[in-house]
């Protein structure tokens, strides 16, 4: 947040926004999106939080809907086929080798991970 002031003084920027973790003036913790913004010569700072728990609650939930299987709980296909080349790209970079089992009916997954590794 520091760094965001010096901004705004210097001129860099004219708004300034971040989420942090803030705690309520009764004690509770909140998650928060303060927003800043210089007014006249720059002698007033204009600073507004936002309580945006519930937004971020509710965007991990539609995350974890978006990549899990709501059965099993286990990563959905889309998924595992992201974390999948992840990890075969960090092993290429890293120069490390491993090994992948595949079982059950995804075709797709199959054939794309025979086409990646040989």
């Amino acid at each position: 947040m520091a760094q965001h002031v010096k901004s705004l003084i210097a001129g860099r920027i004219t708004v300034a926004h971040d989420e942090l973790r803030l705690r309520h003036h009764d004690g509770h913790g909140f998650e928060g999106r303060v927003s800043m913004s210089l007014v006249g010569a720059a002698t007033n700072l204009i600073v507004q939080i936002e309580d945006v728990t519930e937004r971020n609650r509710l965007k991990r939930e539609l995350q974890d809907l978006a990549d899990h299987d709501p059965l099993t709980g286990l990563l959905n296909r889309r998924r595992f086929g992201l974390e999948l080349s992840s990890r075969l790209e960090s092993g290429r970079r890293e120069r490390r080798s491993g090994a992948v089992i595949l079982i059950g009916q995804h075709h797709e997954l199959r054939a794309a991970v025979a086409d990646d590794r040989g």
